[in-house]
């Protein structure tokens, strides 16, 4: 399937030799390495992952305040991802199993969204329903792209 965006649209003319190292990374003869991206959204992912348990234990373990910057690292990681695997899916198209996953992980965000806007800006205590259910979303999502990125383990 032919891709619906070309790169060389959003890239200005003085920015053409950092193409270059683009094309060389992420394109192998023309087409996107649909595996490259997801092995690097599941290093993102695995970074958002351990950091989320870090969160999640400080909240039902000591009840405490997360921290600040564990969070940002957190939502960066999880936003680096989830911008990954939505640009495989716009421009080379994802099987089914990437797809439910690239869904899960966006409901997560949903999830992780409301707990920040609409709780701890707010000083509000995070409900523990869903902090959990954000927790098993996540984990859901995440367990599928890291399958999906190593086809070895499912063979």
């Amino acid at each position: 399937r032919p891709p619906l965006l070309s790169i060389s649209v959003f890239v200005p003319e003085k920015v053409k030799p950092k193409r270059q190292i683009l094309r060389r990374f992420v394109f192998k003869g023309g087409k996107v390495s649909v595996q490259l991206i997801f092995k690097v959204a599941t290093w993102l992912l695995s970074l958002a992952f351990l950091s989320g348990l870090v969160l999640a234990g400080r909240h039902f373990v000591t009840s405490s305040r997360p921290l600040p910057w564990l969070g940002k690292l957190h939502g960066f990681a999880v936003s680096g991802a989830i911008s990954l695997l939505v640009f495989a899916w716009v421009n080379v198209g994802l099987d089914s199993a990437g797809s439910y996953g690239l869904l899960a992980l966006l409901v997560a965000a949903v999830g992780g969204l409301a707990l920040t806007l609409g709780f701890r800006f707010r000083q509000k205590p995070l409900p523990d329903g869903l902090v959990f259910a954000h927790m098993c979303v996540a984990f859901v999502g995440f367990l599928i792209i890291f399958l999906v990125s190593r086809p070895q383990l499912i063979h």
